[in-house]
């Protein structure tokens, strides 16, 4: 079973426990210093958000957050009194981890465009790999790039 661990407060030990199913997050088991918190949670439930009052007053909600296209902007979002618990989705760490990933997506297109671009340079062929369609990759590779 997949496990998320998250402390309750910055630098802290990880306290809260979410264990899920193999594939999704069906029968999630979410534990807080050992004490079952919530038990049998399902996918869908999970995609909805759900929300417990803590033993000490507080109140967590959970929800899982998926992207198709970026996999680093999918995850568990935790908000313990409306705030986002260090390691899950709106913190910004993981913002900048979220943004760390597209620049590397970028660079990959970037690189992409530009070996279409030498291959369009050096090739005899009429086609997409033309000679007259390198300008116009070498500078959408460019453009990419920045």
């Amino acid at each position: 079973m997949p496990t998320h661990r998250f402390p309750m407060e910055q630098g802290g030990s990880d306290r809260l426990v979410i264990k899920t199913g193999n594939f999704k997050f069906n029968k999630a088991h979410i534990t807080l210093d050992g004490q079952s918190v919530l038990a049998g949670v399902t996918s869908e439930q999970m995609k909805q958000g759900v929300s417990v009052s803590l033993p000490d007053g507080s109140h967590l909600a959970i929800k899982f957050v998926g992207n198709a296209i970026l996999a680093q902007a999918s995850g568990l979002e935790v908000l313990l009194d409306g705030k986002p618990l260090p390691g899950s989705i709106g913190t910004p760490e993981h913002a900048v981890l979220t943004a760390k990933s597209s620049g590397q997506f970028l660079y990959f297109l970037a690189v992409l465009n530009f070996v279409a671009g030498l291959v369009a340079t050096y090739s005899s062929s009429d086609g997409l790999f033309a000679a007259s369609n390198a300008l116009p990759l070498f500078a959408s590779a460019t453009l990419l790039a920045v």
